[in-house]
């Protein structure tokens, strides 16, 4: 399939997991094994293993077993937003079961899709988008040659700024001051 015809989607958040209270976004998981198929062993071990850890350490999460005869084994993840996920669990090991459980567990269920933008805002800038080669115009600095540099340096050196020793400011505030409670007393 070419890019243009995948769907695309915007970066955003998954609503509910706010900062006060985190929400599992995983709300059910149903193990699904034959009894006697040998490809569904895996799952047979880590329903006998782990599954009792899993729910205890998962109170949010619903946990159903469904045996079904003489077919592969499928785990199917039931999220908040309303999206399923399933796995095909044939000839996995009980490891491999764990793993992708976690997996289910801590995934947000939204689809995977090739991002459109890698940003997302909802107030964007009245400025438009920044970029390494934007010039403002108020920067309007005229570049010299290293020639014109030697010729206009004692021009470059000088200090074109009134500047005030530390003592002056002090005295200019001290008087503003004055000023200003002299004004609110009157």
């Amino acid at each position: 399939m070419s890019g243009n015809a995948l769907p695309r989607a915007i970066l955003h958040a998954v609503y509910g997991t706010t900062t006060p209270r985190f929400v599992p976004q995983l709300q059910r998981i149903t193990l699904k094994c034959c009894k006697f198929r040998q490809d569904s062993q895996g799952v047979r071990d880590y329903i006998e293993n782990h599954l009792v850890d899993f729910a205890r350490d998962n109170p949010a999460t619903v946990i159903y077993v469904k045996p079904r005869r003489n077919r592969p084994p499928l785990l199917v993840a039931e999220y908040l937003c309303g999206n399923w996920q399933y796995v095909r669990a044939k000839d996995m090991t009980c490891e491999e079961i764990a793993n992708w459980i976690n997996f289910l567990r801590t995934r947000s269920g939204v689809n995977i899709f090739p991002m459109y933008k890698y940003w997302s805002t909802k107030r964007p800038s009245i400025q438009g988008m920044w970029h390494p080669f934007y010039e403002p115009l108020y920067n309007q600095t005229v570049l010299k040659t290293p020639n014109e540099i030697v010729r206009n340096i004692d021009q470059l050196c000088q200090n074109k700024q009134n500047v005030l020793s530390a003592e002056e400011v002090l005295l200019e505030k001290a008087k503003l001051q004055q000023y200003r409670l002299s004004d609110l007393s009157s």
